[in-house]
């Protein structure tokens, strides 16, 4: 398997996530920042290698699966580029809120 390197491109998919949108994802092109081969797993292992990116700091992908998903992700992307599209983090239930019939007293619930 031809395992590609920092500054070439793949296609992510885009994720969003209930508890915290912060975190969403734009799928499309993306440029390789780090591959993480993992010294215990290996290569060969279908979770031994992670990768990360350029326009999405703080993330890391299986690449395996990318891999498998590329033709697919370029069809779905075609034209778009990934880029973090986050929503903003507020707590579930918060000092004020009407819930099940009375005003809610206490800590913001996440």
């Amino acid at each position: 398997m031809e395992i590609l390197k920092k500054g070439d491109k793949m296609y992510l998919r885009g994720s969003m996530s209930i508890s915290h949108g912060s975190d969403d994802v734009a799928g499309g092109l993306a440029t390789i920042k780090k591959i993480k081969i993992d010294k215990d797993l290996g290569a060969d292992h279908f979770n031994g290698i992670f990768v990360e990116f350029e326009e999405v700091p703080g993330h890391s992908y299986n690449y395996k699966s990318l891999m498998e998903q590329q033709d697919k992700l370029a069809k779905e992307y075609e034209g778009k580029f990934a880029h973090p599209d986050p929503d903003i983090d507020t707590p579930w239930i918060q000092d004020g809120d009407w819930v099940n019939g009375s005003v809610y007293r206490g800590p913001d619930i996440w």
